[in-house]
């Protein structure tokens, strides 16, 4: 059974690195390594070339949005107040109370489409396991520089339209730092960026 266990982590860890798209560590000169110790306590080691890969089969629609392909939904690709649409910098950051986030998506005006806040399922499809094993929980090709928490006491969440089942002055957010969310109250102004999402 020890074997066989090794055998499976060793074939995983070399089908990512075949792949180009290693859950690695960075090292060094930009290479990716990663060491690992198995069940019998040998060690295995690898190297792979720095590749970067998106884990999300998204488009970047180079407008200012985000096709995801397996949802259809477009993206807002940097979240209210970047206004760099290329590496989402500039601007200043709009974090705001829940219905200023409705609001806001409401009378976005970008690439023609119609804007609405996510609900909690659609923004929740964004969080990404693979590259960073949810910490942070997104994809930095095509959603560069969102916002994760600063510790130990800045948390940054994204609003969603979804209210809490408990409790209605509360909604849904979602917090790409650590893949996590929960409900948040409604007039919190500190904590919660916006990024919108239309249909395809």
């Amino acid at each position: 059974m020890t074997r066989e266990r090794n055998y499976l982590l060793l074939s995983f860890l070399c089908v990512n690195l075949v792949l180009g798209c290693p859950a690695l560590l960075p090292k060094a000169n930009g290479v990716f390594f990663v060491e690992s110790f198995t069940t019998d306590g040998n060690r295995l080691s690898f190297v792979s070339n720095p590749a970067i890969c998106s884990s999300v089969p998204g488009q970047d629609n180079q407008d200012g949005t985000i096709l995801d392909l397996d949802t259809s939904l477009v993206w807002q690709k940097c979240h209210a107040g970047q206004t760099n649409f290329t590496t989402c910098s500039g601007g200043t950051n709009q974090i705001t109370d829940w219905a200023t986030a409705i609001n806001y998506c409401q009378n976005l005006n970008l690439a023609g489409k119609t804007w609405r806040l996510p609900n909690a399922n659609e923004l929740r499809s964004l969080l990404d396991f693979y590259l960073t094993y949810g910490k942070p929980a997104f994809d930095p090709i095509f959603f560069p520089n969102t916002a994760v928490n600063a510790p130990p006491s800045t948390v940054r969440n994204y609003w969603t339209s979804t209210t809490g089942t408990l409790n209605s002055p509360t909604a849904f957010v979602v917090n790409f730092g650590d893949a996590g969310g929960g409900p948040d109250a409604k007039n919190n102004v500190s904590d919660n960026y916006t990024r919108c999402v239309s249909d395809f």
